[in-house]
């Protein structure tokens, strides 16, 4: 064995596929971001559906507590 320091090269992992990317890319390739967009859209809709559907039952409570 080497009695030298192991190094590790700066890198970062693509949150798609998690390969190891350059540190000034964010993704390994187009096809990632786009799947990764994707991923992000479907997210922010259900967050909002949830943060709707939340509201919604708040409004149902307050009105039937105001009309009784």
């Amino acid at each position: 064995m080497s009695d030298e320091p192991y190094t590790v090269i700066q890198h970062l992992h693509c949150p798609v596929c998690n390969k190891a990317i350059p540190p000034d890319e964010d993704y390994c390739g187009e096809e990632c971001k786009e799947i990764y967009e994707r991923r992000m859209k479907k997210k922010r809709f259900i967050s909002n559906l949830f943060n709707m559907v939340g509201i919604f039952i708040i409004i149902l409570l307050v009105l039937s507590f105001v009309g009784a």
